[in-house]
């Protein structure tokens, strides 16, 4: 099992990673390792990665529902870093990029987001019973600075 200090070192390899893939938001890079809220980025059409917070006492019904998932997660011992919001044909679907207990698996993943690809899990806004761990391809975004969902 891994400790939450080696979980938050692994969150800033990755981070790494991600920079090196599109991330220049500097507010976001400051929220992910100051690790107060969460940093989510959203596509809404023209703009792939339009960036905002999680505040975590929001008391917004979007972002409490965001807020009960990371709780869900981390209860499963994983440290949420990171969440992509996508508007699609199947609903909102919310990604939430985490490290988790399992150290022999982390290797592969940072291999994985070098490629594109993460590990996330899945949280479907409309239809909660559609949501699941799995991969996702991202990219990054030239004009807004973060990273979105490719499709």
């Amino acid at each position: 099992m891994a400790t939450l200090e080696e979980k938050k070192a692994e969150v800033l390899e990755r981070l790494e990673i991600l920079k090196n893939k599109g991330i220049k938001y500097g507010a976001a890079i400051r929220c992910i390792k100051e690790g107060n809220d969460i940093a989510i980025f959203e596509n809404q059409g023209f703009c792939k990665s339009v960036f905002y917070k999680l505040y975590l006492n929001a008391g917004d019904e979007f972002y409490d529902t965001l807020i009960a998932v990371k709780e869900d997660l981390e209860k499963d011992g994983k440290l949420v870093y990171l969440i992509l919001v996508s508007h699609t044909a199947y609903g909102t679907l919310c990604d939430f990029f985490f490290v988790d207990d399992y150290k022999t698996d982390w290797k592969r993943e940072k291999k994985d987001l070098k490629d594109g690809y993460a590990y996330v899990y899945s949280y479907n806004l409309e239809c909660d019973y559609n949501s699941d761990f799995g991969s996702i391809f991202y990219a990054a975004d030239p004009l807004g600075g973060g990273v979105y969902r490719a499709h």
